[in-house]
């Protein structure tokens, strides 16, 4: 008989790869696979993708908010214009002259009066530790500070929004609002009744707790990151969510985490012996050839064939320090460009940045392809590049989705020396070359170390193909089906049914 699975989850924009490799797995395993989630109010509320049944639940407000007049469609408005700010990147060079002499400081704040967006983000850099302090009333307050309560008004109408629906916090038990996406994801589920609840991340294991306890059913914890180790939890938050972590992960049957070490962090911090790793490895698409060498960025931007590109996929912002590998390659040869694989609301900040350092030219976008034309852009380029620093321990011992995708498109990789797991890979493997990134010169001196070598990235090239095989999602489809198998098994009684005896 095929066992039912409900994987959860909760975010609106993407589907992450690693749910669909698992649930895919499983279809061919024999399950029969639903992953429910929250929808935004534009993607299809019913979607079918490798045999998985994709269910989006939106809250009563997302499913208005298509309605420009409703409150969250004003919301929605006031929120992306907000965001188009944000991401203004200013000017480079006026930055500079605006601490030059007074003419040009004058001059610098008729500037600024035409386009506030610009000015606060020349003082976000020059005054980060007030921007700290004051957090999200910075730019507000930069505005009011100019009299250009237009750029104002945004944020009191959503702040209005969000103290009449406030934000649920992670942490927080699901809402009982017959309106709320969590009510009827939840609803769902009853009436769904599955064998096997697999939920996705911290903030959608108390949801699998209450349904694979109210209907009997065995619980899987897929932990994707170290939640409590985030960049984003102050020490109160980190302990707030250690307690919640802590409260219902020995809830779970059976615990999934991305590598040995978070394994092991799990085990230490909870006392839980039930915890396997499985990697964010990738599959390779059908009919791709490693070996063959493509030029889709050339052919696509008209490029010369001197141009060598480094590329990263994914979104581009500065919390991923995407800023200073941009800023450094005004200090690289003319022939190294950028390709970004990208969504197209992180690319105005981007193409400011760019012409205000004169080399926009060298940067290209390609926005918002599917997963299977992927691999093809990447295998076009010369050299992966993950410009992350690391700021927080579980950014320290991840295992990020681009190593295992650039070394399946056979890329030679450049990283910082402070991922613990993409240091070990690149060094034990010969897949390129990690410094310690911090400031622009670490970057400038890691790109020159990959290109300006007689050989370039192509010394690199014949052991990252000779160990491409170890990253392939066919290493760790086994170890989820050994999973499952084990917990499907006649005798295995699920902690749901032990706990109600």
């Amino acid at each position: 008989m095929r066992k039912t699975v409900l994987m959860l989850d909760h975010e609106p924009m993407l589907i992450d790869r690693r749910i669909v490799l698992e649930g895919k797995s499983l279809v061919e395993g024999g399950y029969t696979v639903y992953l429910a989630t929250r929808g935004d109010g534009k993607k299809p509320s019913v979607e079918n993708v490798h045999g998985i049944e994709i269910r989006r639940f939106c809250d009563a407000q997302e499913e208005a908010i298509s309605d420009p007049k409703s409150p969250a469609g004003r919301r929605e408005a006031s929120r992306q214009k907000i965001e188009s700010w944000i991401r203004c990147a200013g000017n480079y060079t006026l930055e500079k002259k605006i601490r030059g002499s007074q003419p040009t400081l004058l001059n610098s704040i008729g500037y600024a009066l035409a386009w506030p967006p610009a000015l606060a983000h020349v003082l976000r850099l020059r005054l980060p530790i007030l921007k700290r302090w004051l957090g999200r009333a910075f730019e507000p307050l930069v505005y009011m500070g100019m009299l250009r309560f237009d750029f104002v008004a945004p944020y009191f109408t959503l702040a209005f929004y969000l103290i009449k629906n406030p934000a649920k916090k992670l942490g927080d038990s699901p809402a009982d609002d017959e309106n709320s996406w969590e009510y009827k994801l939840k609803t769902y589920a009853m009436a769904l009744k599955p064998d096997i609840v697999h939920a996705h991340d911290l903030p959608n294991l108390e949801m699998g707790c209450q349904i694979a306890e109210q209907l009997k059913a065995v619980l899987i914890y897929d932990a994707h990151e170290l939640y409590p180790f985030q960049y984003f939890s102050d020490e109160k938050q980190k302990t707030k969510l250690l307690n919640l972590e802590r409260r219902l992960i020995v809830r779970a049957d059976a615990v999934i985490s991305v590598n040995q070490q978070c394994v092991d962090v799990l085990s230490r911090e909870y006392g839980i012996s039930n915890a396997i790793p499985v990697t964010n490895a990738t599959e390779s698409p059908p009919n791709f050839d490693p070996l063959e060498r493509k030029k889709k960025w050339h052919e696509t931007f008209a490029l010369p064939e001197t141009v060598r590109i480094m590329v990263f996929q994914g979104g581009i912002n500065p919390v991923r320090n995407v800023d200073p590998l941009v800023q450094a390659l005004v200090h690289c040869d003319d022939n190294i460009h950028i390709g970004f694989i990208t969504y197209k609301k992180d690319v105005p900040y981007y193409e400011q940045m760019t012409r205000s350092l004169g080399v926009h030219h060298r940067v290209h976008y390609i926005l918002e392809i599917p997963w299977d034309e992927v691999n093809d852009w990447l295998a076009s380029a010369d050299v992966g590049v993950m410009p992350y620093q690391v700021t927080n321990f579980n950014a320290q011992i991840a295992s990020p989705n681009k190593l295992y995708e650039f070394v399946v498109a056979g890329l030679p990789i450049i990283a910082s020396s402070d991922l613990v797991n993409v240091r070990k890979a690149v060094e034990e493997d010969d897949l390129g070359i990690v410094t310690l990134l911090k400031e622009v010169d670490s970057y400038i001196w890691l790109i020159k170390a990959m290109f300006d070598h007689p050989e370039g990235p192509e010394r690199f090239r014949s052991s990252v193909l000779a160990a491409r095989h170890k990253y392939l999602w066919s290493n760790e489809s086994p170890k989820v089906l050994a999973c499952y198998e084990k917990i499907s098994d006649i005798n295995f009684v699920p902690k749901a049914v032990a706990n109600a005896q």
